[in-house]
């Protein structure tokens, strides 16, 4: 810590100052019962200008207080409101640079129970944070079958890839979190978890382009904060969801049901889909005579998903929150695939049958307590999970259409992960907050490969010990945070740091490799200044551990193409990256235009290589270079009218690696686009239109060539909105996507052209069950839920 006397001299002075803001222009109060005197909870209390227009919305806690932040000098009203009693209304009161507290609200009852009320209020679905933006998905239609996947598209500086998974400003170093819970306790993939998520049960999503100190430094270049739908009132609701198109069809279903303080849910899931992707394969190697490989492959690939969990929030009152939950996820995948091989006059043909079972038990709990004021909240929560996977491949090999070689593989991996984290959050008012942290990650990962050949002689398999292999490791990592938020006025900073330690000794079958313990201090700064009422400019800096992922590090080779190994490599090293931004918002009504100019430098970079050994073979494999630096800006619009939504995220990098290691300097520009665009000619018929257009991506040893992409939906809503039908068509007029990759290296060129399935149909249906929703306003909740 005395290595850094400056960022913490920073710290303590910004929080000294912070203290001097307390509850500065906070308007208080209570609601009471009058005839009981009795202290009223969950009570609608809508914060009004003089002319009764809502403004700020709460609901009242366990001891019937309300409380609004941030408000500005002028004249106010309150209105109570709760089903059983009249409505109150406040006589008009003032509000100078002082807190107000308001003497209690008396609510009368009325003569006979009330028929069920339905309070709505304007506010716009995307607005703007000092580190992001956010969007309030419960004030729009979602269509049906419709995910998060999709959702996601509708959002300013978010794109989505072909295969589903998020972007920000050209990254795919995204962390996901649904409920405050990591992606990793939902399903085995990102793309999976996100899918698994209806975008009509979202409330909100946190689209966080800087993220702070408070999240883990590996990798995160971008958070996303995913919130879903927790019913307000007693009852059963749920929903049904349908697909089915040419390559896909699901059938989905979610319940929940509340009991007063008890809440319960369950979902279930079933998908099924295939595909077959087609690629040439055209290699020269320049060290070797005649050393041109050619190959031609086939891969016909079939896929089963079952999911589901089930939750449990518990709330003893309005200031405390228990929950837990229970995820399962299974996927079957099975590949069948033809290879065939000609380098000068040798030619083979490779058939491979190559199923695979993937599972994952995922358990969360979590506690969150408020204090009765609000300025303080206590959160902690862990998670524990089990990714197991099983492979298998069956390899015959044909020369002259005769059979002389065959194999098999038994492959099983094994990852388990136990994280805890305890937070503090304490609100000094004025929208200045100070956070602080602990976290705790155990994770043990573990893979067994087993060959076995075929013994012509003897007719039969037998193991093959020397491709055999055992590679685990216990990875734990200890970390610590603090991070403080200050508004003074037209200023904002928020600053804040991590210390992270991380203990990771790795082993083999027959020796082990330690790897020595690392400390690292990641500080975090971002400063906002409002020029006016509708435009804003920042300046940020993150520092980021950059740890190789489980796939870089495993070394177990891959042989199924015997010309074309893939491995890890568990010498990597973590890279560190320093991230510079400077940003301009402007936003007005319901127009929104963020622009971002950024830099980052990594040191160490990880990055893929292909190496050329002997017999005209290349490995695949993962390599630290000496820096990757990438300059670039992304532009990203939204206009969000009543019957007209528009979003459009553009990002241009310019990137460049550098190499001690003999590989050559290269650098290129990669410009992404994306294009998201809505229209509602009556109020239950949406008409809805996407694109993404990518140019070539560069990589360390060569480029890819860009992918475009166009989709068409209608959605009709039926039945005063309980039946959801919709129609979506994917690249009508492209039914196939081609993508070429090129790889330059030292010593041969190789191009790999891949044909994929571009087209497609699909119908889905969504059918609303129990209560019909009751849309509320915003309203502070316990934890998100």
């Amino acid at each position: 810590m005395v290595k850094h006397p400056i960022v913490l001299s920073l710290l303590a002075y910004v929080i000294a100052i912070g203290q001097i803001a307390l509850a500065q222009n906070r308007v208080s109060g209570s609601v009471v019962d009058s005839i009981t005197g009795k202290r009223l909870a969950f009570v609608t209390v809508r914060l009004t200008d003089h002319n009764q227009k809502p403004l700020q919305n709460f609901i009242s806690d366990t001891l019937g207080r309300f409380y609004f932040e941030q408000v500005p000098p002028g004249s106010y009203r309150i209105l109570c409101s709760m089903t059983g009693y009249v409505l109150k209304k406040s006589e008009p009161f003032m509000v100078s640079n002082s807190g107000v507290e308001l003497p209690p609200f008396l609510m009368i009852r009325a003569g006979e129970t009330l028929a069920e009320v339905t309070v709505t209020a304007q506010g716009r679905p995307l607005s703007t944070r000092i580190d992001g933006f956010v969007y309030h998905a419960d004030r729009e239609t979602q269509e049906a079958g419709e995910t998060a996947v999709d959702l996601l598209r509708k959002l300013p500086g978010v794109q989505v890839d072909q295969n589903g998974a998020p972007h920000m400003r050209g990254s795919n170093r995204i962390k996901v979190f649904i409920d405050g819970r990591p992606f990793m306790t939902y399903a085995n993939s990102v793309t999976e978890a996100l899918r698994q998520v209806p975008a009509d049960n979202i409330k909100t999503v946190e689209i966080i382009t800087h993220p702070s100190a408070r999240y883990d430094s590996e990798g995160a270049d971008g958070v996303i904060n995913i919130f879903t739908k927790r019913p307000m009132e007693d009852g059963v609701s749920g929903t049904v969801n349908g697909i089915l198109a040419n390559r896909f069809n699901e059938l989905t279903g979610a319940i929940t049901w509340r009991r007063r303080q008890v809440v319960i849910g369950a979902d279930i899931g079933h998908s099924a889909s295939d595909n077959t992707t087609t690629s040439v394969l055209d290699r020269t190697d320049h060290s070797v005579n005649n050393g041109r490989l050619l190959q031609q492959k086939e891969i016909n690939n079939e896929s089963e998903n079952l999911f589901s969990g089930i939750h449990v929030i518990y709330l003893p009152d309005t200031l405390t929150t228990f929950n837990a939950g229970y995820r399962y996820g299974g996927d079957w995948f099975g590949a069948k695939s033809s290879l065939n091989s000609l380098m000068g006059s040798d030619a083979f043909t490779r058939t491979i049958d190559n199923p695979a079972f993937r599972y994952l038990h995922g358990i969360n709990w979590g506690w969150l307590r408020r204090s009765r004021d609000g300025s303080t909240e206590y959160n902690v929560m862990g998670y524990w999970f089990y990714q197991g996977q099983l492979n298998r491949y069956l390899l015959d090999q044909y020369r002259w259409q005769q059979k002389n070689y065959a194999e098999k593989n038994f492959n099983l991996l094994g990852n388990r992960e136990f994280s805890f984290q305890a937070d503090v959050r304490k609100d000094f008012g004025n929208d200045s907050e100070l956070e602080l942290g602990l976290k705790g990650a155990f994770r043990k990962f573990s893979n067994e490969n087993r060959f076995d050949v075929f013994d012509f002689s003897q007719s039969v398999y037998l193991p093959n010990s020397l491709r055999a292999d055992r590679f685990w490791f216990n990875w734990i990592i200890a970390a610590a945070y603090a991070t403080y938020t200050l508004n003074l006025d037209s200023w904002k900073i928020k600053i804040g740091g991590r210390y992270e330690h991380t203990h990771w000794p790795l082993h083999f079958r027959d020796t082990s490799l330690r790897i020595p313990d690392y400390q690292n201090f990641l500080p975090n700064l971002i400063i906002s200044k409002t020029i006016s009422t509708h435009h804003s400019v920042g300046a940020g800096y993150t520092k980021k551990l950059l740890r190789p992922y489980i796939n870089y590090l495993n070394p177990v080779i891959n042989y199924i193409d015997s010309l074309n190994l893939e491995y890890g490599n568990p010498y990597l090293k973590p890279a560190i990256t320093h991230s510079y931004e400077l940003t301009y918002t402007f936003q007005k009504s319901a127009g929104l235009l963020n622009v971002a100019l950024f830099y980052n430098h990594t040191g160490n970079s990880i990055e893929q290589v292909r190496i050329a050994q002997p017999d005209g073979i290349v490995a695949n494999t993962y390599a630290n270079v000496a820096a990757y630096d990438v300059l670039g800006a992304s532009i990203n619009a939204s206009l969000r009218l009543q019957r007209f939504t528009f979003t459009a995220t553009n990002t241009t990098r310019y990137l460049g690696f550098s190499s001690q290691n003999g590989y050559p300097f290269r650098d290129g520009f990669i410009i992404s686009q994306g294009v998201d665009a809505s229209f509602k000619p009556t109020a239950s018929l949406t008409i809805r239109v996407y694109a993404n257009l990518n140019s070539r991506t560069v990589n360390f040893q060569g480029h890819t060539t860009g992918v475009q992409s166009y989709t068409l939906l209608i959605n009709k809503e039926l039945l005063d909105g309980k039946l959801n039908f919709s129609a979506r068509c994917d690249n009508l007029s492209t039914p196939y996507r081609y993508v070429t990759e090129v790889t330059a290296a030292e010593t041969f060129n190789q191009h790999i052209e891949s044909r994929y399935i571009n087209r497609f149909f699909r119908v889905a249906v969504r059918w609303k069950l129990g209560k019909r929703e009751v849309k509320r306003p915003v309203v502070n909740e316990i934890g998100g839920y």
